[in-house]
């Protein structure tokens, strides 16, 4: 039988509503072992939790397992390209592994689908443009029969109807036309993670293979543009004062995302930076203007399950308290691990990279930042040696024997 790790309830803000008892009830009735309760950001079912733990499994005089845990917030504030000095400000803007000059040829793209989801929605539209600084040599432009209706929502958004695409080439058909257009340019698009993610998916679909350097120009905006607060193509386009344009169609879209990218170019090539690969290590390094701030970096989300009792109870405790100030109070209980490093309060547990902020525990211990890591001394250590942590990096056990949590882990112990 499976076990569920990845379970939302109605204290789950705006995102489920389904009753913790009820929940474990069906779990028990379908004959599983265990399941994991993991509300976005706070630990609020825990005492409904418990109040039903002893619910039997299906056929069994045995209680169901109780996973307590947390869908926290990860923050990525400390990874790096392998050079310590090289701190990324915001996130990756040159994707693929091929280099050349950053004012060279390129294909700028964007494509106008059924919806937002790359595995469930369709292509419908796909325009594209060669460039070479703000000139544009070449356009591709072409409709894709998606094979369903489109909604309403669509419809407005983009001003394509279903009468358009009568007669559209097939999936296959338009794919295989844009990526003879590309050839072994580098493609350029705004928002790279959703035209990209569309393309990618399709060609996986059709087994086609497809694996280009990209740029994405909403992260050089983020990169060069910090003091902003939105980073639209038409908020952009305003800004450069670039030609107006049919915005939410594939061609005038890609046409000026690639004039967009020339003027960043030239941003970039006045630092110095003219190679296709120096971008992603000196936007790391580079003082482009202010850092964004934590609510304008990119939070991702985090399963975390607690391994023993005291651990789920250090997921609940940090809700008491209010966040300290001046040195870092941090997990000291070596019975307890990373489940005190994941402190949080009533708005929800966070992590910034390998970094904890107000932690608590019964036995506290002192720890310290040097640089971009959170060092730890864990009373009833053998030695005095402290042990950092790094985004991505496990963060169960620390030090001497401690345990607690660690991201995606299976229901141990």
């Amino acid at each position: 039988k499976r076990v569920e790790l990845h379970l939302h309830t109605k204290m789950s803000a705006m995102d489920a509503l389904t009753d913790t008892a009820e929940a474990i009830a069906q779990a028990a009735k379908w004959g599983h072992r265990a399941v994991a309760i993991t509300d976005h950001g706070v630990t609020h079912s825990f005492t409904d939790a418990l109040a039903n733990s002893k619910t039997k499994i299906a056929g069994t005089e045995d209680p169901i397992k109780l996973l307590y845990g947390c869908e926290g917030y990860f923050i990525n504030d400390v990874d790096n390209d392998n050079t310590p000095e090289s701190v990324k400000t915001y996130r990756q803007c040159v994707y693929g592994e091929k280099d050349g000059p950053l004012n060279g040829e390129f294909v700028a793209f964007d494509v106008e689908a059924t919806g937002l989801s790359p595995e469930r929605d369709r292509l419908i539209e796909i325009g594209a443009a060669k460039m070479r600084g703000d000139q544009v040599l070449a356009q591709f432009t072409t409709f894709v029969d998606p094979q369903r209706m489109l909604s309403d929502t669509i419809i407005n958004l983009t001003g394509i109807t279903d009468e358009m695409l009568v007669g559209a080439p097939s999936e296959r058909e338009a794919i295989t036309a844009f990526l003879d257009f590309c050839g072994e340019l580098p493609i350029v698009a705004h928002n790279a993670n959703y035209d990209m993610g569309m393309m990618k998916a399709a060609c996986r679909r059709l087994n086609l293979p497809f694996h280009p350097t990209y740029i994405d120009t909403l992260g050089l905006a983020y990169d060069l543009l910090p003091q902003f607060t939105k980073r639209k193509l038409d908020v952009l386009a305003e800004y450069f004062e670039l030609p107006d344009f049919a915005h939410h169609r594939a061609t005038d879209d890609a046409i000026t995302c690639g004039l967009l990218y020339d003027r960043f170019t030239k941003i970039l090539m006045e630092q110095g930076i003219d190679r296709l690969q120096a971008v992603n290590h000196a936007a790391g390094h580079m003082d482009f203007g202010s850092r964004p701030t934590p609510k304008e970096q990119r939070i991702h989300h985090i399963i975390l399950l607690a391994k023993k009792s005291i651990s789920a109870y250090l997921l609940l405790k940090p809700l008491l308290f209010p966040r300290p100030s001046g040195r870092q109070r941090c997990a000291g209980n070596p019975e307890v691990g990373a489940a005190a490093l994941a402190g949080g309060h009533h708005r929800g547990l966070r992590l910034r990279g390998g970094r904890a902020f107000h932690c608590h525990c019964p036995e506290e211990a002192l720890g310290r930042f040097e640089g971009n890591r959170l060092l730890l001394r864990l009373p009833g250590n053998p030695t005095p040696g402290q042990q950092p942590l790094y985004a991505g990096q496990r963060l169960g056990p620390i030090g001497g024997g401690a345990e607690g949590l660690q991201p995606n882990c299976g229901p141990i112990g």
